[in-house]
């Protein structure tokens, strides 16, 4: 997400399923001025929104061809995403309260490196919303014990 003249707005999405295959993907032009990129953060620059042309309302034509009630979304702090994307779903599993020990909900990068062995969101290389998504669904798995 990056900080635009009116508020934190979406700028990457992306999607993978059970398998950790990438099924949707892509950067979204924010329909303000961009103020702040939140690198440190996003991960994301200036330069890399050049020839971007996906707005949030193409996002939104991919929602309702490819998501429907019954599929359930899986996220780490799923709420702030879903306000991003400015989508209301029932069906979400979140792994920020999936983990949580009733205090303060965990990072999804103190997850990943306590429950995975993985390293994520490198000091300054920001969040790569795929390495999340894959990693938030690893999380899952892992928990519920999934065989495929």
């Amino acid at each position: 997400m990056v900080f635009t003249a009116c508020d934190l707005t979406l700028a990457r999405l992306t999607i993978v399923n059970y398998k950790l295959e990438t099924v949707y993907d892509t950067m979204v032009k924010p329909s303000a001025d961009v103020i702040d990129y939140n690198t440190h953060m996003s991960g994301l620059r200036a330069q890399d929104f050049i020839g971007v042309t996906t707005t949030l309302q193409d996002v939104h034509e991919w929602f309702k061809t490819n998501i429907n009630a019954d599929t359930i979304l899986i996220g780490h702090s799923l709420n702030f995403d879903l306000k991003s994307v400015k989508i209301v779903h029932s069906k979400v599993v979140d792994t920020a309260d999936m983990f949580s020990d009733g205090g303060k909900k965990p990072g999804l990068k103190s997850l990943a490196e306590k429950e995975l062995g993985k390293v994520i969101q490198v000091t300054g290389k920001g969040h790569d919303s795929a390495e999340d998504a894959r990693c938030c669904m690893q999380l899952v798995q892992k928990k519920v014990n999934w065989r495929e």
